[in-house]
C-alpha cells in the first residue's frame, strides 16, 4: 500500500501538455500496451490500412479492468521492424498496373535474372537487337529510343493499333532467353548453375529474365517522351561505361545524333517535336 502511495506521484510526460499518474505496475504495463495498439493503428493508417475498431465498453462508467488482447501487439516493436509488414519493401516483386491506352507511348524496363550481368556481352547484347527486330516485325510498334546495359534494358515505344505491350515484351525477352541459355548449355554449363530458378511446383528451370512484366510508363506529353530519351542515352554515362551518350554502341542515340540506322533502324517520324527546349539540351538531335 505504501509503494502503490508513493508511486501515485510519479509522473511520465508525454509531449509537453498530458501528465499521467501510474499508480503500480499493473496499470504502468496496460498503459502502455494500450500505447502500443495506438501506435499500431496510426501506423497502418500511415500505410493505407483500415485502422483496427476500437474495443467496445459497456454502456456504463466503468470500463472493464481487463481490455479485449485482439487490440494489443503481440511486441511492443515498431511494426515497420516486422519482414511482413505492409509499409516495408519485400523481396517479392510488385504487381504492375499496365494500362494499354492507345496512342500512349511506353517507356519500359526489364532486368535480368536477379540483376545478373547476363547483358554485359556482345553476343547477348545482339541477341537483344535481333529480338527487337522480330517483335516490331510480328507485333508492330515504333521503336523511338533503347539502351541496353549489362543487368536491364529501356525501350520507349508507341504500339500500333489494337497492339498491348505484354507480346511485345514476351517476344523479346523469349527470343533473348531462349539464344543465350542454349549457348550456356553448349559452351558454358557451368555457369547455368547461377541462373537456376526454383519455380512455384518445386521444379527447377534456368530464367535469363528476372520475373514479373518489369517497369511499364506510360507517356502522354512530347516532354516527358523527350526527358525519358534523353535518360535512357545518359545511362551509360551515368554508370561510368562512356564518357558521353553516343559513344555507347548498345543505344540509339548515335542514330539519333547521325541519323543513320545503327545498330538498328528507329521509327522517328511519329516522334513528338519539341519547341519549348530547356535550356540544357543543346544537341539538335532533341529538335
Amino acid at each position: 500500500m505504501e509503494k502503490g502511495i508513493a508511486d501515485s506521484g510519479r509522473k511520465t510526460r508525454i509531449g509537453e501538455h498530458v501528465q499521467i499518474y501510474t499508480k503500480d505496475r499493473t496499470v504502468r504495463q496496460t498503459f502502455l500496451r494500450v500505447l502500443g495498439a495506438m501506435a499500431t493503428a496510426l501506423r497502418g493508417h500511415d500505410c493505407g490500412q483500415q485502422p483496427k475498431p476500437a474495443p467496445h465498453y459497456p454502456t456504463n462508467n466503468n470500463p472493464p479492468t481487463s481490455l479485449p488482447t485482439s487490440i494489443f501487439p503481440k511486441t511492443l516493436a515498431i511494426p515497420d521492424s516486422k519482414p511482413n509488414t505492409p509499409c516495408m519493401a519485400t523481396p517479392h516483386r510488385k504487381t504492375i498496373h499496365r494500362f494499354d491506352t492507345p496512342g500512349d507511348v511506353h517507356f519500359l524496363t526489364f532486368s535480368c535474372f536477379r540483376r545478373l550481368p547476363l547483358l554485359s556481352r556482345t553476343r547477348t547484347r545482339q541477341y537483344c537487337l535481333d529480338a527487337l527486330e522480330v517483335s516490331r516485325e510480328k507485333n508492330g510498334f515504333d521503336l523511338w529510343a533503347f539502351v541496353i546495359m549489362p543487368e536491364h534494358v529501356h525501350l520507349i515505344v508507341l504500339p500500333h493499333a489494337g497492339v498491348k505491350v505484354a507480346p511485345i515484351l514476351s517476344t523479346i525477352k523469349q527470343s533473348v532467353a531462349k539464344r543465350a541459355i542454349f549457348w550456356l548449355q553448349q559452351n558454358a554449363p557451368q555457369f547455368l548453375s547461377r541462373i537456376e530458378d526454383l519455380q512455384p511446383n518445386g521444379n527447377r528451370s534456368y530464367r535469363f529474365w528476372q520475373r514479373g512484366p518489369g517497369y511499364d510508363r506510360n507517356l502522354r506529353s512530347a516532354r516527358d517522351v523527350h526527358e525519358k530519351i534523353r535518360y535512357i542515352h545518359e545511362n551509360p554515362v551515368r554508370r561510368h561505361l562512356v564518357e558521353r551518350p553516343e559513344q555507347w554502341p548498345w543505344s540509339s542515340c548515335a542514330a539519333w545524333e547521325s541519323g543513320s540506322n545503327e545498330p538498328i533502324p528507329l521509327d522517328r517520324a511519329n516522334v513528338p517535336a519539341l519547341t519549348n527546349l530547356d535550356d540544357s539540351i543543346t544537341s539538335d538531335y532533341w529538335r
